[in-house]
């Protein structure tokens, strides 16, 4: 007996001619007979390709499938007469062809490790189907709102990014597959004795407790306003891409920066950036006000930042998703390649609270779209292999020191993240206060790999730049600072 609807024999109701093949179903007949013929023994490893019942094309197939997962989950044996009991429980029997169709997919069972293999074979061509309905959802939306171009690529990408994260490589993997990656780095720190392995923030110190910002990880950047977080992350931008401006560990290569700003103009981070390399003063920068030497030293600080490949995406007051943050990500890389720069390794967002969720649900509130937004984050640290330094603002402004419950809308912020850091200036909340003019430190509140702590640096209001203290035996703006 034949399923009655939506069956082997049934064809496809959609637009696209030939959808439906005769491959479909056999392959998906052999995964479940493989499955059934051994009593479930292989299903862990079908599972495991991340399969589910809807990505079987038959629908017949499809409720056979979720039965045997019910099965699996109670702790029952696969076969085919705890199947037939479970669907007959069900109450799709029937139309999934009963006990002879049941008896014909086990039949056409192979070997014990064809499981997988035909698993990661039905979710490969569930992937195309998913692509397709992407594309052909795109089409329509098009024709309705022709002029809405940017709502439209935000919902293509979101289609798309959805197939990618069900596409991507296998992420199950035996002990041993990681032991051996722990071994490598432990030879390469042989190897490199007193290096990092990761984006060097170009303070000596702090690059001691973190090893550098390492790839997959989402670091924030907290602060009050005036802080100078904006600053400081300018500081890790031209420290990751000029070597020269690191207090240590110039030896490691430059790499590409990304930094995707939502509160500043392009050209105002760029007359920062200006100011913390040559070291001059940003009012007078800004206003014009210079003598021919501060000329010349501006020139040149020009003529280094301009080797520099960072790449600043100004959105113009607009706020931007991390599905939007992704899509400027590849673009960077490729650019990067063409023009002959450094492979991206670092991302900076300036700041959190600014970003808008992927999608927009009704009635969902703040604290849920941040959380939304960090984990978003998180995932694009992980996805791209790459870190991500995101700004943050505090919600308390109180006087005393910042905590982790100070991170503004949201805790998820504090569990996403792997590296907090808080820029903390005790001048700014006692201006009055002589010994405290020009501290600054920088708290690493939670280090998910590492030691908390502060480490101590100085802040130059003229140039708006963070240097070593002057113990450090670094002079700024002469080949060194960050």
């Amino acid at each position: 007996m034949q399923p009655s609807t939506g069956g082997p024999r049934a064809a496809a109701p959609d637009v696209f001619p030939g959808d439906y093949s005769e491959t479909d179903r056999k392959t998906e007949m052999a995964l479940l007979g493989s499955i059934i013929r051994y009593r479930g023994e292989n299903l862990p490893d079908a599972l495991g390709t991340g399969i589910l019942p809807g990505d079987f094309r038959l629908d017949a197939h499809a409720e056979m499938f979720a039965a045997i997962t019910q099965l699996y989950a109670d702790d029952v044996k696969v076969d085919s007469i705890t199947l037939t009991g479970r669907l007959k429980a069900r109450g799709t029997c029937e139309t999934c062809g009963g006990i002879p169709y049941v008896a014909e997919c086990e039949d056409s069972a192979v070997r014990l490790s064809a499981a997988a293999e035909y698993a990661a074979e039905v979710v490969r061509r569930s992937n195309v189907r998913r692509i397709r309905d992407v594309a052909l959802e795109a089409a329509v939306r098009a024709r309705e709102r022709p002029t809405d171009d940017q709502g439209l690529i935000r919902g293509l990408e979101a289609g798309l990014e959805a197939v990618r994260g069900r596409a991507s490589a296998d992420t199950l993997h035996l002990i041993r597959e990681a032991t051996g990656g722990v071994f490598e780095e432990i030879e390469a720190a042989r190897a490199t004795p007193g290096s990092i392995h990761g984006v060097p923030s170009g303070f000596e110190r702090l690059d001691q407790m973190t090893g550098g910002f390492k790839a997959t990880d989402m670091i924030i950047l907290g602060g009050r306003p005036g802080m100078g977080k904006t600053a400081f992350a300018l500081n890790l931008a031209l420290a990751a891409a000029l070597p020269a401006r690191r207090q240590v560990h110039r030896e490691l290569p430059p790499v590409s920066v990304l930094i995707v700003s939502l509160e500043m103009s392009e050209t105002s981070l760029a007359a920062r950036m200006l100011c913390q390399l040559s070291g001059l003063n940003l009012l007078k920068v800004r206003n014009g006000d210079l003598d021919a030497w501060e000329e010349s030293v501006l020139a040149r600080a020009r003529e280094e930042l301009d080797a520099a490949p960072i790449y600043i995406d100004d959105l113009g007051g607009k706020s931007a998703s991390a599905l939007d943050v992704r899509a400027r990500c590849r673009a960077v890389r490729k650019r990067a390649e063409r023009e002959g720069n450094p492979p991206l390794g670092l991302v900076i967002v300036d700041y959190l609270q600014l970003m808008s969720p992927d999608s927009q649900a009704p009635g969902r509130n703040r604290e849920r779209e941040v959380a939304s937004i960090s984990a978003a984050l998180k995932g694009l640290a992980k996805g791209l292999s790459l870190p991500v330094i995101c700004c943050s603002q505090l919600k308390r402004a109180d006087t005393g020191s910042p905590e982790l419950t100070d991170l503004r809308d949201s805790g998820a912020i504090e569990q996403d993240a792997d590296l907090v850091l808080f820029v903390y200036r005790e001048e700014c909340l006692k201006p009055d206060r002589e010994d405290a003019r020009g501290k600054a430190e920088i708290r690493i509140a939670k280090h998910r790999n590492g030691p908390a702590g502060n480490v101590q640096l100085r802040y130059v209001r003229e140039s708006a730049c963070f240097v070593p203290p002057p113990s450090a035996g670094f002079a700024p703006h002469e080949g060194g600072d960050a």
